[in-house]
């Protein structure tokens, strides 16, 4: 169950992340971070509901590098800064867990 939250919690994130704003940004580019976006986001959601750490690290991993590329920033603003950054924290905190391999939304465990 607990996977499932950390997964919902990303995917949550990155549906967040949809551009905002009034400015066009130019399609192209934005067609194709977003199609690599949706393939790495949809990796890591399968490598957490199996647990395969392999496939977490490497999905997250592409999802990071992704976020630091110049395409990636198609509004600059200061909101859409603060978003990128908080999915990159985010990806960044399940590679950390997926180190430790622990993929629990919590340090307690769910009561029965």
């Amino acid at each position: 169950m607990r996977k499932f939250l950390v997964a919902l919690s990303l995917l949550a994130l990155a549906v967040m992340f949809v551009p905002m704003g009034n400015s066009q940004p130019p399609r192209r580019d934005l067609s194709r971070i977003m199609k690599e976006k949706l393939k790495s986001a949809q990796v890591l959601m399968e490598g957490l509901a199996l647990a395969d750490f392999a496939k977490i690290r490497r999905s997250a991993d592409e999802l990071i590098q992704l976020s630091k590329t110049e395409e990636w920033m198609v509004y600059k603003t200061p909101r859409y800064e603060l978003h990128s950054n908080e999915f990159r924290r985010s990806v960044e905190a399940i590679t950390r867990k997926r180190r430790t391999r622990t993929l629990t939304a919590s340090p307690w465990p769910m009561s029965t």
